[in-house]
């Protein structure tokens, strides 16, 4: 009997390491993590560029956030980044310039284009420019438009009850400050800035008036005796500038705001002969005339 049971140990023991093998083995084959699918890219391109000159900022860093991806741009600006397809801040930076950012959004195998402009940062501490503003008559002159132009500095003010104005904290460079007031000529300066320098004086401008071209006379008979309601006829040889205007009670007429040409002036009046005359005018220059009209036979 005992044999009987001992002849079949060998057969359980195998059958025993055959589950102990499957029971493993479906273990290990359930347990394991499966290897991430990498993510798919696309590639940002673009410029970075000086906001004023346009021209292309070498050895600017352009990076992601998140992410931190980056790279440098090329002489002409230009870059190009891949990164994993998702969205992004994209951060434009290079020496002298204020940081830029910009969303953009990269999708799986296109490319996403942006152009940053970088502004030049304002060095604390510049040059205050200040000044006055007269008439010839040396009167103050309150509310003129002041402006001032330059690559790395621009700006606008009105001058005060005295006349003056002021700038502060403009960096170094070269710049024209314009001044504008109505009646009056443009007037323009231009000024430089160094580095380290503190003022820059302009003193005082003057502002010219503006002289208004015109031509004025009146309309008389051979007696000298004035005559209303004449017609008054301007023609200008090359502005091609024409007008009309009648005289008044003592014979007065008057041709304002004219540029600088030749006009030829007709007076006609019921009755009277048409007279003609022909008057050349420089910039600004005010001119009288008299017209005498003949009575028709």
């Amino acid at each position: 009997m005992f044999s009987k049971y001992f002849n079949r140990a060998p057969l359980v023991a195998f059958f025993l390491f055959i589950m102990v093998c499957l029971a493993v083995n479906h273990r290990t084959t359930y347990g394991q993590t499966p290897e991430p699918t990498p993510p798919a890219t696309g590639v940002i391109t673009g410029n970075v560029v000086d906001a004023g000159s346009l021209a292309g900022i070498a050895d600017a860093t352009v990076s992601t956030d998140p992410g931190g991806y980056s790279t440098a741009t090329g002489p002409d600006g230009s870059f190009a980044l891949e990164v994993p397809a998702g969205s992004y801040t994209l951060i434009a930076s290079a020496a002298g310039y204020t940081p830029s950012p910009q969303p953009v959004t990269v999708e799986a195998g296109a490319a996403t284009q942006v152009v940053f402009l970088l502004q030049p940062e304002t060095t604390p501490g510049g040059a205050s420019v200040f000044g006055f503003v007269t008439d010839p008559d040396e009167n103050e002159l309150e509310g003129v438009v002041v402006t001032i132009n330059g690559v790395n500095y621009s700006g606008e003010t009105f001058t005060d009850v005295d006349g003056f104005f002021q700038f502060e904290n403009v960096p170094a460079g070269d710049y024209t400050v314009t001044f504008e007031y109505e009646g009056y000529q443009i007037q323009t300066q231009g000024i430089s800035i160094t580095e380290g320098q503190t003022e820059a004086d302009l003193d005082v401008i003057i502002m010219e008036p503006i002289v208004i071209a015109s031509i004025s006379g009146s309309v008389t008979d051979i007696n000298g005796e004035p005559l209303e309601s004449v017609k008054v006829k301007i023609r200008g040889i090359k502005t091609l500038f024409t007008d009309v205007v009648y005289t008044d009670v003592d014979g007065f007429f008057e041709f304002t705001d004219l540029e600088a040409d030749t006009y030829v002036i007709i007076a006609n009046k019921r009755g009277y002969k048409r007279n003609k005359h022909k008057v050349t005018l420089e910039e600004g220059q005010q001119e009288e005339i008299e017209i005498v009209l003949k009575k028709a036979k």
